[in-house]
């Protein structure tokens, strides 16, 4: 006997006796023959409008019921289509994993506030997050480099993945291991490609080119000392290095969380098949994120004996890298410095992606040439006589684009999450610290990249999930202080216990 459903309350119906049954297999084909028919006879762009919006309605409807499988979904379009098949809408790139967030950001937005007076209750990762969005709109209407459909751009790409993480996993039971598997089932999925793209096979994602503008910029093959490097879907090796080290250390998480045997193992696994792909896309970014997500992972466990081995492991990570930059010996992916016997060098790619760095960092901070609302022109790159022409850096993108007040609110954001993650700590909230650790790896990723590619998309959406994990910390404070205390019970003794007084 089901329960009475409230105004604002309703079951899908069970179609599972229909489906099953002669005239739903007829219908089915009916449906296949009318997507096939379509497929050959209209243009490819029609049949992805239409095969997406099926998609949509089927995100929405796990949504609803299932927010485990909206997100899983969420997380496998945005590592499975490129923003080079997406199409340009307005001012605005339509990254299919965005549009998707901000759908289902949207549906449970109206569910919250029909059904429970509140979107979600609010905290100050939530506060930060909002204040970089006002500050940026301001600096869009008054710095002279910015023009308005960007920060319409960068709000559609970025704010959409925060939300949609933020409002799908406070439905969750186990946010943090629901977020492990969907990064793990992305890797999974790609890492067949990297493999390819490693023994000299082309991309095949490099077949799916809609967009010239973003096919110019991404969707080429990258090498570097004549080695492909691997970016499969990403449009870029350091757009995949990072998603595929945020997955190594999520997993990493539930190796140490995990209950049983056999379930450490698989992570074990999951967080190796990570990393093998994170060394084949020749990035020296992703290395930092594990070195830095690895000493957090320590400092934050309580197990004495897995942060020994995980101390261990960070501290020869970390030794390996610092050896090599010092002699300037060894895999040129790990040379994040310029090396003294490296800058003698005349056209080293390595070097001179390294030394380009540090030179726009000393730029950026030499008095006067970052403005607190944007430069009415480039100061930092024009300042820098070297070949190579691109920011890497998306903290010196902000300050000179959109101005210092932006900027450092982008680094309060990483405050936040640092918060987020003594919060967990404290509160003994186990797994769910690994939220904020993959998101402020992310963030420090960007002192050595900009926001490209669904790489933003996944920024934004780990730092929704980390929003997420503090809203479910501090539940479980609240609730501990609802619940009413015990008596105190004295257990009565016998009356030969009890002293004459008289």
């Amino acid at each position: 006997m089901h329960e009475p459903l409230g105004l604002f309350e309703w079951r899908f119906p069970d179609l599972t006796g229909f489906l099953s049954s002669k005239l739903g297999q007829i219908l089915l084909g009916g449906i296949a023959g009318a997507f096939l028919g379509a497929a050959i006879a209209s243009k490819l762009s029609l049949v992805a409008l239409l095969v997406g919006a099926l998609l949509a309605a089927g995100a929405l409807a796990a949504a609803l019921t299932r927010p485990d499988r909206a997100f899983y979904g969420l997380v496998v379009v945005m590592v499975l289509i490129p923003t080079y098949s997406a199409p340009g809408v307005g001012p605005i790139l339509f990254i299919p994993a965005a549009g998707l967030a901000w759908i289902l950001a949207g549906i449970l937005a109206w569910r919250n506030a029909m059904q429970r007076g509140r979107l979600f209750n609010l905290n100050a990762l939530d506060g930060l997050v909002a204040l970089f969005f006002v500050l940026m709109l301001i600096s869009s209407q008054v710095s002279p480099q910015v023009e308005f459909k960007e920060y319409y751009n960068d709000v559609f790409a970025w704010l959409g993945p925060y939300l949609a993480a933020r409002l799908l996993l406070q439905d969750c039971e186990h946010p943090a291991r629901v977020v492990a598997i969907a990064f793990a089932v992305g890797t999974v999925l790609i890492a067949p490609v990297a493999v390819l793209e490693t023994l000299g096979s082309k991309n095949p994602f490099f077949n799916f080119q809609f967009n010239g503008a973003e096919s110019s910029a991404f969707g080429n093959a990258v090498t570097r000392s004549g080695e492909v490097r691997a970016q499969a879907s990403f449009g870029h090796p350091i757009a995949l290095s990072m998603y595929v080290s945020a997955s190594a250390l999520l997993s990493l998480a539930m190796v140490i969380y995990a209950k049983l045997p056999k379930e450490r193992l698989a992570w074990i696994a999951l967080a190796a098949l990570a990393v093998a792909v994170q060394v084949m896309t020749v990035s020296r970014t992703g290395y930092v994120m594990l070195v830095i997500g690895g000493v957090l992972l320590a400092l934050t466990t309580a197990d004495q004996q897995l942060r020994r081995l995980l101390t261990t492991f960070v501290a020869i990570v970390a030794l390996i890298v610092v050896v090599v930059n010092i002699t300037g010996t060894g895999p040129e992916e790990l040379q994040i410095f310029p090396s003294n016997k490296a800058e003698t060098a005349s056209a080293e790619e390595v070097t001179e992606s390294s030394a380009y760095r540090e030179k726009l960092l000393d730029r950026a901070t030499e008095p006067g040439v970052l403005g607190l609302w944007g430069n009415p022109y480039n100061k930092v790159t024009n300042g820098v006589s070297l070949s190579n022409t691109s920011v890497d850096n998306e903290y010196i993108i902000l300050g000179d684009s959109w101005g210092l007040i932006p900027m450092f609110a982008l680094i309060a954001v990483i405050a936040g999450l640092l918060a987020s993650i003594a919060l967990a700590l404290r509160r003994e909230a186990l797994d769910l610290v690994v939220l904020p650790i993959a998101a402020v790896t992310s963030l420090c990723a960007l002192f050595f990249v900009a926001f490209i590619t669904q790489q933003q998309v996944m920024v934004w959406l780990l730092i929704g999930c980390a929003s997420a994990a503090s809203e479910r910390t501090l539940r479980g404070r609240r609730l501990a202080r609802m619940q009413p205390r015990r008596p105190l019970e004295i257990e009565p003794q016998p009356l030969a216990a009890i002293p004459d007084r008289l």
